[in-house]
């Protein structure tokens, strides 16, 4: 923990003395000698200043607020968000007490309206990770372009991105350092890893950016697939993709270990990433948009006498509903769309649909069709070990379909056969019983071994 005792305020005409202690995990915790106003409040009321002496419930107010100080060696100093602590004393003696888990040392940075220059930080990661050894950088194209670059730091490894357009810092610490964060826990098969260290550059100078999150710790070996393969190249394409996916990735690595839920969740994401990767397609192929509108609206028209022949008055309101169903007339169905989207993960991993993928493609479309609807699913097979085969298959695949589309080129065949990772996925899926007599695991090493020579 470091103390330091300064002067803080909303803004620099309006600074009180403090003392601001930063903690292990990251976050802040900040005491003020006398009270600073409230924010602007959501109703347009006039901010109050927070009295020491008065209702705790006005010091304790819930709106964070970005606070702006100055060390005493005058380093400028943000913090972020910073909530008022609720009291525990008697009003008398409440002091305001500010919590966050953000904090910059080195600038002042007012959210979106102050833009930054870039980012760097660092992962404890293995020595022989690929990009460590280069000394290159790499473009980055996409909605925050730039440049990469490899960087190291007391604490680690990592990547230095110079944005080439000034950009909020929020924006750029999720789109850039966090998605990379993701990509290695995509890829490694692990917990998404927390950045040892992390710096801002506003203006000419790097700052210090402080966030919470655990102790920082060495990336764990690789259960899925080594993280040596990944180059700064690697991670350059991945940084517009991710943006393209997102928020995927994090939701693969955020299930929440209920199988009923999570097989809803990922079965809606199957059609969630064919959106974002694939045009739009159709299903009349080789007649024009226009004259399916023409024929959606004679649908409409015939129906709707249909229904006031046989007694319906609301003659609008029957309009309504057939105009309504029939607006997706021409897009893809949800089958459709899965079986595009997996057919490149089911020609590289034979078995992980089961013996049929038609018949898997039926089951994820039930689960999604009933659970959205709260209706009973009647299968043949025991529920649970239809939810637990449905989930592991879907987040295999759709986090297979996610890399392939960042790393074509890669052979992934010859190393997922040798992942720890997926073939525990494989064996978790053949040990439901949900396909008798078929083994995902055992069908897909023997086509890796079939076709490249490898062992079983």
């Amino acid at each position: 923990m470091s103390d330091f005792r300064g002067r803080f305020g909303p803004d620099l005409d309006d600074l009180v003395p403090g003392a601001l202690r930063f903690e292990r995990d990251g976050s802040f915790v900040l005491e003020l000698d006398d009270p600073i106003p409230e924010p602007e409040r959501p109703d347009g009321s006039e901010a109050d200043a927070a009295s020491p002496g008065g209702n705790p419930a006005e010091v304790a107010d819930p709106v964070p607020r970005d606070i702006l100080g100055f060390l005493p060696d005058g380093r400028p100093v943000t913090l972020f968000d910073a909530v008022v602590e609720a009291p525990s004393l008697l009003p008398s003696s409440v002091r305001q007490t500010f919590h966050g888990s953000l904090s910059l040392t080195g600038a002042h940075v007012r959210g979106e309206r102050d833009l930054v220059a870039g980012i760097r930080w660092t992962w404890r990661l293995p020595v022989s990770t690929a990009f460590q050894r280069r000394e290159s950088s790499e473009p980055v194209v996409g909605s925050i372009p730039g440049i990469l670059e490899g960087w190291r730091h007391d604490d680690g490894t990592g990547f230095q991105f110079s944005a080439t357009r000034a950009t909020p810092l929020r924006r750029l610490r999720h789109q850039v350092q966090h998605y990379c964060s993701q990509l290695l826990g995509l890829w490694n098969g692990s917990d998404v890893p927390g950045a040892a260290h992390t710096e801002v550059r506003v203006g000419d100078r790097w700052c210090v950016l402080r966030s919470r999150g655990g102790e920082p710790v060495p990336l764990a070996r690789s259960s899925f697939l080594p993280v040596e393969d990944l180059s700064m190249a690697v991670f350059a394409a991945w940084i517009p993709l991710a943006h393209i996916v997102d928020p995927l990735p994090f939701l693969l690595t955020g299930l929440t270990r209920t199988r009923q839920l999570d097989a809803l969740v990922l079965a809606t994401a199957l059609e969630g990433l064919h959106r974002r990767l694939y045009l739009e397609g159709v299903r009349f192929e080789g007649v024009s948009q226009r004259a399916v509108e023409r024929a959606a609206r004679q649908a409409r028209h015939a129906g709707v006498e249909v229904l006031l022949s046989e007694g319906f008055t609301d003659e609008d309101k029957a309009h309504a509903v057939f105009r309504e169903t029939l607006r997706h007339l021409n897009q893809m169905t949800y089958q459709d769309r899965v079986r595009e989207l997996l057919e490149p993960v089911r020609l590289m991993v034979p078995g992980l649909f089961g013996p049929d993928m038609v018949q898997w493609i039926e089951m994820v479309t039930k689960i999604r069709d009933h659970q959205s609807h709260h209706l009973a699913i009647e299968f043949d097979e025991p529920s649970t070990a239809l939810y637990d085969a449905a989930a592991e298959s879907s987040r295999c695949a759709l986090v297979l379909r996610i890399l392939l589309e960042l790393h074509p080129g890669y052979d992934f065949p010859s190393h997922l056969v040798r992942s720890p990772g997926f073939s525990s996925a494989l064996a978790g899926i053949d040990r439901t019983g949900l396909w008798p007599g078929f083994s995902a695991l055992a069908e897909f090493r023997t086509s890796a071994r079939g076709t490249r020579g490898m062992p079983a």
